[in-house]
């Protein structure tokens, strides 16, 4: 007889489950065979079921060109513990993967370079913890002292830089520590280094692109590279961008996107990265362009991208019911940013915003009952997470959408997001944002705010950068705008915008 004996409660091994433990709320598994079959659900356990599990996780075996063990100690396993429902939880939110919630703590097990790095990702993020989403300073303005976490980042680096000099270096291993030095320097702030392992790890996906087809693991890991250059490549200015290395996602046409139906929503956000990096390229291409942009090649891009975001729409919406509504919801705003990226480039006038607003309103919504489920999922605002997305999204409504209320609605959410996605931070975005709709809106007497077209085109921001500061009590943001309508000439105004002291 099997016995619950946390519970005192003797099992009754009924099929097809145990009366017993039903009757006192406890799960009992294994009487069914039918179960067997059943998709396992990732969990998060207490330190001693992690420890007990976690040398027995299954794992891709093609990882493990590396094999060591590591001796790990109680700050070793509360660290692990904390990665496991604290870090990874704030990692995958909505959008589920493999490549996190299995595959890198199957690569620890055997790989010591990857344990290190989850042991110092877990330290920094919880000293980030400690700090909490109302810091008064920009995080990446704040020190993280941690001699625990600096141990493990030195021998992480250590042994990483002796496996790429190998004569057969591990790759995969190779890339997987490229996507943890970068959410490292995201928990640190060092923007300088994030942009670093990102550049290594594009160039790294360049080198394979010429070689052979990845595999599915591969293909993961290049998507979550991916992402994270494009997201860190807005970092500072939605427009008028030089992307630092961006590259598409390894998708070899664009009938692939176009023709063959969405298997599951990673698929659909796979595609979805693909085209916006394409988009944005497009914006790049187009702002570098001498005189008119508006070429009959060029007005010919625009109408390839329109047409290939339309009919992923079409493919996402044959998702809609099938798959998480927070994740299905989350990509329609990304097609919606995306399609006013495009559509608004080639006029070179910010009035051109004006006739999207219902789509701003659209996204706003969308993105308002998004975050109300984070944060009731996580039991208030959470102070990390990695390529979401959320916090570009708001800020390029709150900046770009000239409608009073809802470009202040944005930013009221930004205080309801994880205060750090990657490089962005929710509060420094939102105060930049509040700065720019009081430049904006300057002249305008507090009757004529009711509506955006009150707001005259040489009054709109083109453009803002964030620039590095050594100054950890301000920021420095440079606006440029047209000095009257046709002028081709941008104005720049330097702003140093005071960090809140509370």
């Amino acid at each position: 007889m099997f016995e619950q004996r946390a519970k005192h409660i003797r099992c009754s091994e009924e099929k097809p489950g145990c009366a017993n433990c039903a009757k006192s709320r406890l799960l009992c598994s294994g009487y069914d065979d039918a179960q067997s079959d059943q998709t396992l659900v990732a969990v998060y356990m207490d330190v001693e079921q992690f420890r007990r599990t976690f040398l027995s996780t299954p794992r891709p075996r093609s990882l493990f060109a590396l094999s060591s063990v590591v001796k790990l100690g109680p700050d070793e396993y509360r660290a692990l513990e904390f990665f496991q429902t604290q870090t990874l939880p704030a990692v995958c939110p909505i959008f589920h993967s493999e490549l996190w919630e299995r595959a890198l703590l199957a690569a620890a097990h055997s790989v010591p370079a990857i344990l290190y790095l989850i042991l110092a990702t877990s330290v920094y993020h919880q000293t980030l913890n400690s700090l909490g989403v109302n810091a008064c300073r920009p995080l990446d303005r704040i020190e993280l002292p941690n001699t625990m976490a600096l141990r493990y980042y030195t021998a992480a680096v250590r042994l990483v830089r002796e496996s790429a000099a190998a004569a057969d270096p591990p790759m995969q291993i190779i890339k997987l520590a490229c996507i943890m030095f970068t959410v490292l320097e995201f928990l640190r702030g060092n923007r300088a280094m994030t942009i670093s392992h990102l550049l290594n790890g594009m160039n790294l996906l360049e080198d394979r692109r010429m070689s052979r087809q990845p595999d599915a693991f591969e293909s993961e890991v290049e998507s979550t590279l991916a992402r994270l250059s494009l997201m860190q490549s807005l970092y500072g200015r939605p427009r008028s961008v030089l992307f630092p290395a961006l590259q598409t996602v390894p998708v070899t046409t664009a009938d692939w996107i176009c023709t063959t139906p969405f298997a599951n929503v990673q698929d659909a956000r796979t595609a979805m990265l693909h085209l916006s990096s394409r988009v944005f390229l497009f914006v790049r291409k187009v702002e570098s362009v001498q005189g008119s942009p508006q070429t009959t090649d060029i007005l010919a891009e625009q109408e390839s991208l329109r047409s290939q975001l339309l009919q992923w729409k079409n493919k996402l919406e044959e998702l809609s019911g099938k798959a998480d509504a927070r994740a299905i919801g989350l990509l329609r705003v990304y097609h919606a940013i995306a399609l006013i990226f495009l559509k608004t480039v080639i006029t070179q006038y910010q009035t051109s915003f004006d006739l999207y607003i219902p789509v701003f309103r659209s996204a706003i919504e969308t993105l308002e009952t998004i975050i109300d489920g984070i944060m009731l999922a996580s039991g208030g605002p959470i102070v990390f997470s990695l390529d979401l997305a959320i916090i570009p999204c708001l800020f390029y409504t709150a900046i770009k959408c000239r409608h009073p209320q809802l470009r202040r609605k944005a930013v009221s959410l930004l205080s309801k997001v994880p205060r750090r996605e990657g490089l962005w931070d929710a509060r420094e975005a939102a105060l930049i944002a509040e700065h720019i709709i009081e430049f904006e809106e300057r002249h305008m007497p507090e009757g004529e705010l009711d509506g955006c077209y009150s707001i005259p085109e040489e009054a709109r921001v083109q453009d803002v950068d964030i620039r590095e500061t050594t100054e950890s009590a301000s920021l420095c943001i440079v606006l440029r705008w047209r000095p009257y309508a046709a002028c081709k000439e941008l104005e720049e105004l330097f702003v140093s915008i005071k960090w809140p002291s509370s």
